[in-house]
């Protein structure tokens, strides 16, 4: 049984389909729209594993307020009170901030050197916070989390089911943004399982 721990470094991800579909629709349509990156913040809660270490649970997404170019995105502070008001609007209560995600529109899934990495440590007093890059353009979701004071790495990630989260007492989203068409998610949340590499959620493993 895992139990709430936010005390240290992740040795895996779990990830609720609301939450990656989220990600899914929000960097799509504002690459459509603009033809730049984009980002938001990822919450949920953190447990225990039996045998050492963290399993940070992302349960939720939200639509970030950031500064961004066809190469860069610049998470805003404000975006921590727009994701709060959005959480609350869907009724979803009882999360944290584990980590924030932004796209690399056809670019494949990477942390630049340049940015993403200094970016991500400038959460380095949190043990467990994740950096999410997604090229839903080529299927590539990447979640890169701490394995010691100065390593990052690509952490083993799974998709997380309805059952799993109710099981671990989280809440489950019956929808993913108030501008998100319920629709949307009725259509796309279960992962199809026939070998369609066109739909990046063929497998339940987030690469």
């Amino acid at each position: 049984m895992m139990t709430n721990m936010p005390g240290s470094y992740p040795c895996c991800v779990l990830m609720g389909e609301a939450a990656l579909k989220t990600i899914d629709h929000v960097v799509r349509a504002v690459y459509d729209e603009t033809g730049t990156e984009w980002g938001g913040l990822l919450w949920g809660r953190v447990f225990a594993h039996p045998q050492g270490g963290s399993v940070p649970v992302v349960v939720a997404a939200t639509d970030g307020i950031c500064e961004a170019t066809r190469v860069s995105c610049n998470i805003l502070p404000a975006s921590w009170e727009a994701g709060r008001e959005t959480l609350s609007a869907l009724g979803i209560t009882g999360l944290e901030v584990v980590g924030d995600f932004h796209s690399h529109p056809r670019m494949r899934v990477f942390l630049s050197a340049h940015a993403d990495v200094p970016a991500y440590w400038s959460f380095g007093h949190i043990p467990h916070w994740l950096s999410m890059v997604v090229d839903p353009w080529h299927g590539d979701y990447g979640i890169f989390a701490r394995r010691g004071e100065q390593e990052l790495y690509r952490a083993p990630s799974s998709l997380a089911s309805e059952e799993v989260l109710r099981i671990l007492d989280l809440p489950v989203p019956a929808r993913l943004s108030p501008r998100i068409p319920s629709a949307y998610l009725a259509s796309a949340i279960h992962p199809s399982r026939g070998g369609n590499h066109d739909d990046p959620y063929h497998a339940h493993s987030i690469r």
